[in-house]
């Protein structure tokens, strides 16, 4: 079963801080933590 997951207001821009951080020091560092964000809230939607 799979759930919505909520996010507080201020998760999107946070969000894009951190993508900007690590897209200045690498784009494979910014993808990697995308890429394990999206995973980690998969998670979270499937197993509550």
């Amino acid at each position: 079963m799979s759930r919505d997951v909520l996010y507080h207001t201020a998760v999107q821009g946070e969000i894009r801080e951190i993508l900007d951080y690590y897209g200045g020091i690498a784009e494979r560092l910014a993808d990697d933590f995308w890429e394990e964000l999206t995973n980690a809230f998969e998670y979270a939607r499937r197993f509550p």
